[in-house]
């Protein structure tokens, strides 16, 4: 286990030097020793940024590899020596204390939320509501109404003696 960590820490630092070194030659853009041509020198500068990024997929890939082999951790990380953060003197490190350890509690919330989570929905089946049609059959919802001219009549001739000086 200590082996495949050393391994995997060593493929995340061989990562950022690559890194590095990709973004250093970006930012110096084309330089002198490329060449005085200018077509010569994108050239030139064109393959390095070509083999940088070559060297950068080795890397991603390995540091993968080593990823890959390693076993998840089996639960939240205690906190171990961390607690007497709070005995420091210094303001820095004491500044530190309060969100380690609200990111601590965060973290293990979300772990136990995401277990609890993980058990309603493995008995959920969701067969019964979303998958099959419902048995119950509904009524019909009407969208007009029939009403008889005598009503619509007596209505309009309500109208009439509420308001005298409009005519419908």
């Amino acid at each position: 286990m200590e082996q495949t960590m050393a391994v995997a820490l060593h493929s995340v630092k061989l990562l950022r030097l690559s890194m590095n070194n990709l973004f250093g030659t970006l930012s110096d853009g084309v330089r002198t020793d490329h060449g005085e041509e200018h077509q010569i020198a994108a050239n030139k500068f064109l393959l390095e940024l070509q083999d940088l990024l070559g060297n950068l997929y080795l890397h991603m890939r390995e540091l993968e590899q080593s990823v890959a082999t390693l076993a998840p951790p089996p639960g939240p990380m205690p906190l171990y020596n961390s607690q007497h953060l709070t005995q420091e003197s210094t303001l820095d490190r004491l500044a530190l204390y309060e969100p380690l350890v609200q990111s601590y509690k965060w973290t293990d919330k979300v772990h136990e939320y995401s277990n609890l989570a993980v058990a309603v929905l493995s008995q959920n089946s969701l067969k019964r509501s979303y998958l099959s049609q419902s048995q119950k059959k509904r009524r019909v919802l009407t969208s007009s109404h029939n009403v008889p001219p005598q009503t619509v009549d007596t209505m309009i001739a309500s109208f009439d003696n509420m308001i005298p000086n409009c005519y419908v």
